[in-house]
C-alpha cells in the first residue's frame, strides 16, 4: 500500500512538472532558411542593362529600346532591329543616329522573335562597333500601342489658341473682352509679370525664388476661378 501511494505521488509530481511553464525545453536544431530566389529589386534606380532582352517579357508592342547611359560611348546612338541575326531581312530597321539613349520604331512589330543591337556614333558621323545582339519575343497577346513620330505629332498640333481648355472655344472671345474687369485681374497679371522678369539661369541656386513664384499661383486670396480665367484668356 505504501509503495502504491509513493507511485501515485511520483506520477502526480511528474504531471505537474510537465505542465509547468518552468519545465525545461528541449532545444530544436536550427533549420537553415531556403535561399531566396527573388531579386533585390524589380527595377533598378539606375538602368544597368539594355532593354528588351531574352529574360524580359515586353509589355507593349512596339517595345521601347533603351540603353544605359554608361554604354553610350559617343554623342549619339544608332539602333538596328531585325527578324534575323544578320540584320539583312526586309523587316530590318536602322534608325538615324540620335543623342538619346532610347529608340521607338513607331510601328507594330510582327509576332515572333526579334533581334536588336546598337552602336555609338560621334558628332561627326563616325560609327563605332555594334554592341552585342539582344533578342526578345513579341506575342499575339502583347498590347499594341503605337505612337506617332514627333514630326507627325507636331504637324497635327492645332495652330489656333488656346491649345489647352479647347472646350472654351465658343466662349473664349467673350471672356477675353471681360477679363480685365475682373477684380483680381490686376493682381494676377502683376504676379505673373514679376515671375517672367526673374532670371532663372541657375535654378538649383534659386529654390527659394521658385517656391515663391509657385506660391503665387495658389495664393488663398485668389479664387481658383480667377486663376483659371486669367490663365485661359491671357496666356493661351
Amino acid at each position: 500500500m505504501k509503495s502504491l501511494s509513493t507511485l501515485l505521488i511520483l506520477t502526480v509530481t511528474l504531471a505537474i512538472i510537465a505542465c509547468s511553464d518552468n519545465a525545461p525545453i528541449t532545444p530544436v536544431p536550427d533549420e537553415q532558411s531556403p535561399e531566396s530566389t527573388l531579386p533585390d529589386a524589380y527595377h533598378d534606380k539606375v538602368r544597368t542593362q539594355p532593354y528588351p532582352k531574352t529574360d524580359n517579357e515586353i509589355y507593349l508592342n512596339p517595345a521601347p529600346f533603351i540603353v544605359p547611359k554608361e554604354m553610350k560611348q559617343a554623342e549619339r546612338l544608332q539602333f538596328n532591329v531585325s527578324r534575323d541575326t544578320q540584320f539583312s531581312g526586309p523587316e530590318t530597321i536602322l534608325s538615324e543616329a540620335r543623342p538619346w539613349c532610347m529608340f521607338n520604331p513607331h510601328r507594330t512589330l510582327e509576332t515572333g522573335l526579334w533581334y536588336w543591337r546598337f552602336r555609338s556614333v560621334t558628332s561627326s558621323g563616325q560609327p563605332g562597333a555594334w554592341s552585342d545582339t539582344y533578342s526578345f519575343e513579341v506575342k499575339d497577346e502583347t498590347p499594341r500601342f503605337v505612337t506617332p513620330p514627333f514630326a507627325d505629332f507636331l504637324g497635327n498640333a492645332p495652330r489656333i489658341h488656346p491649345r489647352l481648355y479647347a472646350f472654351l472655344d465658343d466662349k473664349i472671345e467673350a471672356a477675353r473682352k471681360r477679363v480685365t474687369s475682373h477684380p483680381e485681374y490686376g493682381q494676377l497679371t502683376a504676379l505673373a509679370a514679376t515671375a517672367l522678369k526673374a532670371d532663372f539661369s541657375a535654378p538649383y541656386n534659386q529654390t527659394a525664388d521658385l517656391r515663391l513664384y509657385t506660391d503665387y499661383l495658389y495664393q488663398p486670396g485668389i479664387s481658383p476661378s480667377a486663376q483659371h480665367t486669367v490663365t485661359s484668356c491671357t496666356i493661351y
